[in-house]
């Protein structure tokens, strides 16, 4: 059985405005990833170590417009999907855990910077877009880690882990109705500021690409190649992004 509960927060979301603000706010590239690692620490017991001890397996990750959590085994589902939506819909920040988390973040980035394909991807948006926020990397660079805040962190939080901007899927052998009842019966517990809103900047590209090519030299056996196209879309008329 998997289950994975999602947000519709991602890497390119830097530019937003929360509910009752009247501008726009920036924060640094790489604060949805390192709020998804965030949540994996809890004041008394892990994620890591609460589903190992239910024999299942647990793991995150964060794209361009997404933040998913998910835990997959065969036993002890309403147990695990309890805590499952219990871990994600609170957070456990101070000062401490942050800094801690900078430096193990750092890490991770240096790693994605040796890492070939990785390096291939995120020059590949580079060059194509001005304004967006897919041109950075989803970890962020060293810099911007250093420029997250303890307070950032909670703004984005409150802001976009709201269960009105988040789904939850579940497959495998279970029943629907008993699944939704689990579900109700841990919501109805929770309290959520109402109402729910969120604007996020539009992020308008030009037609022209940044720059034509960008070759990295890496230790690799065989060459890479990667080619990707900028479409101008305004004639589908998609409106503002906004969350209700």
């Amino acid at each position: 059985i998997r289950a994975t509960f999602t947000v519709k927060y991602g890497s390119e979301n830097q530019v937003f405005k929360p509910a009752g603000a009247k501008d726009f706010i920036k924060l640094p590239a790489g604060i949805a990833h390192f709020l998804e690692h965030k949540l994996f620490e809890e004041e008394k017991i892990t994620p890591f170590q609460f589903f190992s001890k239910t024999n299942a397996y647990c793991n995150a990750s964060t794209g361009y417009n997404r933040t998913m959590h998910l835990f997959d085994g065969p036993f002890h589902f309403k147990k695990n999907l309890n805590y499952l939506l219990d871990y994600v819909q609170r957070l456990y920040l101070t000062e401490a855990n942050v800094l801690k988390e900078k430096g193990i973040i750092k890490q991770e980035i240096k790693m994605y910077e040796n890492d070939p394909v990785g390096c291939l991807y995120d020059n590949l948006y580079g060059n194509l877009c001005f304004n967006s926020g897919v041109k950075e990397s989803i970890a962020g660079s060293e810099k911007d880690i250093d420029d997250i805040t303890k307070k950032d962190l909670e703004l984005c939080y409150q802001t976009f882990y709201h269960p009105k901007n988040m789904f939850l899927v579940i497959s495998g052998n279970v029943n629907p109705q008993k699944t939704m009842a689990i579900v109700k019966e841990n919501q109805a517990n929770k309290i959520y500021a109402k109402p729910f809103k969120v604007i996020l900047d539009e992020q308008v590209e030009p037609d022209k690409i940044k720059a034509r090519e960008t070759i990295i030299y890496k230790d690799v056996k065989i060459s890479k190649l990667a080619v990707n196209f900028k479409i101008n879309i305004s004639h589908l008329k998609i409106s503002k992004q906004t969350f209700n």
